[in-house]
């Protein structure tokens, strides 16, 4: 688990395994932290995992997520999602105020990540994280 936080970089979120609507989801940035989670989770019971930090906050110190969702070869919702909590997950049952935009205000390059993304798990529908995607950013929820 260590090994894993500074490979890293040692900014990164801890989620369970099995969403539960952003609860139980921390930003971890120290060691301490770290093994306190690790505790709490293992007082659950519950399976867990680490991502790296996405880096999305704004020069206003708010996270932005493009929750994207394509079928096949196209992009057919797009959503914004701003957390005023830099270190809370941008996630509407933890504050994210979520904005569906027009498929068409996504620039080609997100739409081409995207699509991209979904071929590459070899899913017909997923929802693809476009500033991450090449570092694998991605999971089958939709927004």
């Amino acid at each position: 688990m260590l090994d894993a936080f500074v490979a890293l970089g040692r900014d990164v979120w801890a989620r369970p395994t099995t969403g539960v609507g952003g609860e139980h989801v921390f930003h971890i940035t120290g060691v301490q932290r770290l093994f306190e989670v690790a505790d709490f989770y293992a007082d659950l019971g519950q399976s867990w995992l680490l991502s790296e930090d996405a880096r999305n906050v704004d020069r206003h110190g708010r996270r932005h997520q493009l929750r994207i969702v394509v079928l096949g070869d196209r992009v057919l919702r797009v959503c914004e999602h701003v957390q005023n909590d830099p270190d809370a997950p941008c996630n509407e049952a933890r504050g994210a105020v979520s904005t569906l935009l027009p498929a068409g205000a996504l620039s080609a390059r997100h739409s081409a990540i995207a699509v991209h993304a979904t071929r590459a798990l070899g899913l017909p529908l997923v929802r693809a994280h476009p500033d991450r995607a090449a570092s694998g950013a991605v999971d089958g929820t939709v927004c």
